[in-house]
């Protein structure tokens, strides 16, 4: 630890963290979690996330991961010796 905080001490810091530890979340100016817990999602999310249902954070981490998977899928196909 003492040699991460000395190359980079934020990320040292934000790497050490746990979930639990983070009491609040703001984005774009919007409070997504309070004391701790995670705040519903506001109706202008629910353009963004393509469905007229009221989403959950289920929904938001199950298009995270599709999303991770195609980002992965494409960054498999580089070519990095290429440059």
């Amino acid at each position: 630890m003492v040699c991460a905080a000395e190359q980079d001490p934020v990320a040292a810091f934000v790497k050490r963290l746990s979930i639990r530890e983070i009491e609040t979340v703001t984005i774009n100016g919007s409070a997504r979690k309070e004391a701790g817990r995670l705040l519903p999602i506001k109706a202008e999310s629910r353009i963004a996330l393509g469905g007229d249902k009221e989403p959950g954070w289920n929904d938001v981490a199950k298009d995270l991961g599709i999303s991770r998977e195609r980002v992965q899928g494409k960054i498999s196909k580089l070519d990095l010796e290429a440059g």
